[in-house]
């Protein structure tokens, strides 16, 4: 099958994986917390196992799972069962758990391990945990699934639009050393496509104001490029040109989720100000 058609008909596929269950949640969160659960567990996986090849640590792989995976589901049950916030604490014996595993495995860099397991659980888990509360009552005065739909469709309209304005305009390289593929005029492009959709939304989707929309867009825009990088550092530490090939013709789900994974982080915390201020 042609790389690119490949390519069309994985992406149509992952955008439905996406978006159904965000669309969905109003007539059952559980489709949500399923999907985005599977999708965290995954690309922790994915994560786990691109250390294990590499030689460069032993990460605690199924401690670090666990505890990732908890981290998402007590979250999502605080939002979407209205489960106590209380029962966050149960995160603190199982981070305990990681540090006291590692007193007994008798390895030859201790603190490399907890590093690494810790970094996989903050780097991806957390971000898929944060992403639940867009959807708490009061950060979004209209459908409350909009702005988690929203972060998604910024973030693929950066990508493209980072990637054609690259194409046509691209020559000053943005992080030579980490991604040799990337220009500054392509990321100016990719941010300068999101402000546009995001004030064209804001007719659509009245729950902000459009000056509160393009601050959206433009935060997503700049943290999703950073989340890119970010992995590309990760991989080229490594010595890999994708995390894995689970997803054909896009590589694994890291590659697919590294903007996400800087991007939800970031605008949950641009939700919470504007709640806090009013603003």
């Amino acid at each position: 099958m042609n790389i690119t058609l490949k390519r069309g008909i994985t992406g149509i596929f992952i955008i439905a994986v996406i978006l159904a269950p965000i669309l969905l949640t109003r007539l059952s969160p559980f489709i949500f917390i399923y999907i985005l659960a599977s999708l965290c567990c995954l690309t922790l996986m994915e994560y786990f196992d691109l250390l294990s090849v590499s030689n460069k640590g032993k990460p605690q792989d199924t401690m670090g799972s666990i505890t990732g995976i908890a981290l998402f589901l007590i979250s999502s049950f605080i939002v979407f069962v209205k489960l106590p916030c209380v029962f966050l604490l149960l995160l603190i014996p199982l981070f305990l758990t990681v540090f006291g595993i590692e007193l007994y495995r008798r390895t030859a860099e201790p603190i490399t391990n907890l590093a690494q397991t810790i970094l996989g659980i903050i780097w991806i888990a957390l971000p898929f945990g944060l992403y639940n509360f867009y959807f708490l009552p009061g950060l979004y005065s209209g459908d409350r699934h909009i702005p988690a739909l929203a972060l998604f469709v910024f973030l693929w309209v950066n990508d493209t639009g980072a990637y054609l304005t690259g194409i046509a305009f691209g020559k000053r390289k943005l992080f030579e050393r980490i991604s040799p593929g990337k220009t500054w005029e392509g990321s100016a492009g990719g941010i300068l496509f999101t402000l546009i959709t995001a004030f064209v939304v804001s007719f659509f989707w009245k729950g902000y104001t459009w000056q509160s929309w393009v601050v959206f867009g433009v935060i997503t825009a700049i943290a999703g490029t950073f989340g890119d990088l970010f992995e590309s550092l990760f991989k080229r530490n490594l010595g890999c040109k994708d995390s894995g090939n689970m997803i054909p013709g896009h590589g694994g789900f890291l590659d697919r989720f590294d903007s996400f994974l800087f991007a939800a982080p970031a605008v949950f915390v641009f939700m919470i100000l504007k709640y806090l201020l009013n603003i």
